[in-house]
């Protein structure tokens, strides 16, 4: 019988198969996780690997997550407005329970209770101080600033203020950063594809352009368009100690190191239905990249829990014709160990104290806000 590493690795050959005769497929088989370190095990016990009382924490805050409370859902299906969503690529919860929507396709940004109502909101496509070229993520730090990323690499900082937002500065960074978090006021992002040594990168809010620190283990193989596909990924910060978790969005992986750079673990996914990436050369030699295929899988959001617990939610699709489902993992920050939390209404977005925000992605998205019971995680 295969061991729980053994059964993504083969998954990758099968679906190569499948799905092309020539060419490289992407990951190769020397970039998987190891098969005798941590894994997101496909069943909701706790992790075997986790002690009594870690076990039962764990148990106790999956459950906590299951039970939430549905609450608000935000976002309308007609009727134009802040609450129209055309595509919401990031979400934020601060302090104070208060949901901060990124909305790529109409480059706003919306701020709501946890009951649905609008508190404040801003942007447009254009070059004004208010105004965004295609944002693509958002963090609050922890004076309360609002950083948002733009495509081009800047980051643009506003002020929250009693009637909205007062534009601050738009800083360049060296790097176009498709996933960023926060942990106090430290900015960590994806160093740039290639422009950095290190998959991720520390920058500082008010510059300069390049980071402050670049660290963390990328893919290596294949074209550099084939290294750029398979090195996007998601970002979540975890504090008391500051700690960086970043998953691979195409690959059973999920990396963690402490805010200095150290490497810390890797864990796999165990049952991940590997989709494929191939790899060929074109008559003139330059490198082709194909992507797709079913069946497959794809985390879409990473997100911290607690200084203790991460959520890694993936998205499997085993046909064309077929839905979408998105299973939402916890993990254990301390071990990298981690197992099934269940399938979920939407992926989860973001956690905060006492709540969570799932993603009911469509034509329109809208989301969803879960209550937890006092004293769970966030």
């Amino acid at each position: 019988m295969p061991r729980l590493g053994e059964i993504a690795a083969l998954a990758i050959l099968v679906v190569g198969v499948a799905c092309a005769d020539e060419g490289v497929r992407h990951p190769v088989r020397e970039a998987m996780p190891d098969p005798a370190g941590p894994m997101l095990a496909h069943d909701t016990l706790p992790p075997a690997a986790l002690n009594s009382e870690a076990a039962a924490r764990w148990a106790a805050v999956r459950r906590a997550i299951l039970d939430a409370r549905p609450g608000a859902v935000i976002g309308t299906l007609e009727g134009g407005g802040s609450s129209m969503f055309g595509a919401v690529t990031d979400v934020k919860i601060d302090e104070r329970g208060q949901i901060y929507v990124l909305d790529r396709l109409n480059s706003a940004i919306t701020v709501f209770d946890s009951v649905g109502t609008v508190l404040a909101g801003f942007g447009g496509e254009g070059e004004g101080p208010l105004e965004f070229r295609l944002p693509i993520v958002l963090g609050l730090l922890e004076d309360g600033t609002l950083v948002v990323e733009e495509l081009g690499g800047a980051l643009k900082r506003f002020e929250r203020e009693e009637d909205g937002f007062a534009f601050l500065a738009r800083t360049p960074i060296g790097g176009l950063a498709r996933a960023m978090c926060v942990v106090g006021n430290r900015i960590f992002a994806e160093s740039g594809f290639g422009l950095y040594e290190g998959l991720l990168a520390e920058y500082a809010a008010d510059g300069p352009e390049e980071p402050l620190r670049s660290f963390g283990d990328e893919y290596s193989y294949g074209s550099e368009m084939t290294r750029m596909q398979m090195n996007q990924g998601s970002l979540a910060c975890l504090a008391n100690p500051a700690r960086v978790a970043f998953g691979f969005r195409a690959q059973p992986r999920l990396d963690l190191y402490s805010a200095e750079g150290d490497y810390i673990w890797t864990a796999g996914v165990a049952d991940y239905v590997q989709g494929w990436t191939v790899e060929d050369t074109r008559d003139d030699g330059r490198p082709v990249v194909t992507t797709g295929g079913f069946p497959s899988e794809w985390l879409v959001g990473l997100s911290a829990a607690s200084d203790d617990y991460i959520v890694a939610v993936y998205r499997r699709q085993m046909s064309e014709t077929a839905e979408a489902v998105p299973r939402a993992y916890l993990i254990d920050a301390a071990t990298g160990w981690g197992a099934l939390i269940g399938t979920m209404e939407g992926r989860v977005a973001a956690i905060g104290r006492g709540l969570y925000v799932t993603v009911l992605d469509g034509l329109y998205p809208r989301l969803r806000v879960w209550h937890m019971h006092a004293g769970s995680p966030g």
